[in-house]
């Protein structure tokens, strides 16, 4: 190549380089104006504007304002709102300095300072209240890490004392596909002078797969969110109430890939769970609404949407009872179903499993007026159980004793005379359970078997009609 080709190619390479930041930054400020005003719109009881944007060539600084309307969210009115200032400063690639040399897209940092806010709460004001840092690369992906110091309740409320070690957090994001972990290692909070919680070794994490205006705008979407907390402690008058190790909250809302359907999973679950000298282990409660319409779904959260901070029950009730007409067709002819697809916990005497699943049989027309007749001939379900006897026994001595301790009767007697007690009617009660066909007897284990279909119980092996059952 001549030196004057490549001459040529240093003018067009430097050219380019001088003029992307001017094009990106114009794009940055476009977008930033968009989500905001979006998410103005679409968020209820919360505010959003663009204060100022200062675009330059290789960066730019803007001043966002988000409010938070308390006196909706309360209903009531005389609450003042809360409003407090973001800045975002902008750096404009391909080349970034901020944080050493690189190429990208962008690179961005997000400060709240605060202001306003230290009535209620404490901080190192040396920092923000919240830092986030992150970047776009060439191909579009977004990274970024978040950060919250050690907050401490100030006696604006006089009912909560809480502090809040360090939050750390980092994600990624490309065209719709978000992820997301965050923890922190201790929360402690006095509730009313009554009650201490301790709660540590807290991990979010996150997936999700929807663009960024349907983030923002609070639809409906697949996502995956799991919340972990590694120990937890409460206690009353300094006397422990219990401790809870790994316990783990999850949830996936899903969606069917003719997008006409919702399913929303949650799962509840903790590895031990100590109270009163007891200990239980193994608990987990699984739960699945499954085929749901989807329309109905995104009709729903319009709904909460419009009728947020209103406090009149009857405008609610007929808002909910519009929707579930106008969908009615959609949400029945979809075969709607609720599962709890696992639930068990075991204890010393042993260990109780269940699960069960419920809806409605595939229809050919929806008729014009829901009575019980219609759910008695087209409602099917199943569901087991089985339960250590001498769990069985246990639990039914303990809810007997509750009982009588409830009703007065307790306090007349001793402690040997109430466990004799509590034993004889626990045996009569399941007695009268297995005569009655609700539990069967296999070896060491109580189970139950319940099919329902057309009109039809089955229980244990017994059949008979829904309406007598009923």
């Amino acid at each position: 190549m001549s030196k004057k080709g490549i001459a040529i190619g240093a003018v067009v390479v430097i050219g380019g380089l001088f003029a992307s930041p001017y094009f990106i930054g114009s794009q940055a400020e476009s977008n930033v104006r968009e989500y905001v005003a979006l998410f103005d719109q679409e968020q209820p009881g919360y505010s959003a504007e663009v204060v100022s944007f200062e675009r330059g060539w290789f960066s730019s600084n803007a001043v966002i304002r988000v409010g938070l309307d308390l006196a909706t969210l309360l209903s009531d009115p005389t609450v003042k709102p809360l409003a407090t200032d973001i800045d975002l400063s902008i750096q404009h690639g391909p080349v970034l300095t901020d944080n050493g040399f690189s190429a990208g897209l962008a690179a961005w940092q997000t400060k709240v300072s605060g202001a306003g806010l230290e009535a209620y709460v404490k901080w190192d004001q040396q920092q923000p209240l919240y830092l986030q840092q992150g970047s776009v690369s060439l191909g579009g992906t977004a990274t970024y890490q978040d950060y919250i110091p050690r907050l401490v309740s100030t006696d604006a409320i006089p009912e909560l004392e809480f502090a809040l070690s360090e939050y750390r957090g980092d994600g990624t994001y490309q065209t719709g596909s978000f992820a997301y972990q965050g923890n922190y290692e201790q929360l402690t909070m006095n509730i009313a002078a009554a009650y201490a919680v301790e709660l540590n070794a807290m991990v979010i994490e996150a997936t999700a797969n929807a663009d960024l205006r349907t983030m923002i705008a609070g639809d409906f979407y697949p996502m995956d969110m799991t919340f972990i907390i590694g120990q937890t402690q409460v206690s009353a008058a300094e006397e422990l109430l219990f401790t809870m190790s790994q316990l783990t909250s999850d949830i996936a809302l899903k969606v069917s890939e003719d997008e006409s359907l919702a399913h929303v999973h949650m799962g509840y679950g903790a590895e031990q769970v100590v109270t009163g000298g007891v200990e239980v282990t193994a608990i987990r409660s699984h739960t699945e609404i499954n085929n749901i319409s989807k329309p109905f779904i995104d009709a729903y959260l319009d709904v909460i949407k419009d009728t947020m901070g209103e406090d009149d029950p009857e405008v609610l009730m007929q808002a909910m009872s519009n929707l579930v007409e106008t969908h009615k067709e959609a949400l029945l002819m979809a075969q709607p179903e609720f599962a709890i697809s696992d639930m068990g916990f075991t204890m010393e005497q042993g260990t109780m499993n269940a699960s069960m699943r419920m809806g409605l049989a595939e229809l050919e027309q929806v008729p014009a007026q829901l009575n019980e007749q219609f759910l008695i001939e087209n409602m099917q379900a199943t569901a087991h159980m089985d339960i250590a006897k001498p769990l069985a026994v246990w639990l039914a001595k303990t809810y007997v004793k509750t009982m009588l301790e409830a009703n007065g009767q307790a306090a007349q007697m001793d402690a040997e005379q109430l466990e004799q007690m509590a034993t004889q009617q626990a045996a009569m009660m399941l007695n009268s359970f297995a005569t009655q066909g609700l539990l069967k007897s296999e070896g060491d284990t109580y189970v139950l078997d319940v099919e329902l279909a057309k009109g039809l119980m089955n229980l244990n092996g017994q059949s008979m009609p829904l309406g007598q059952m009923m």
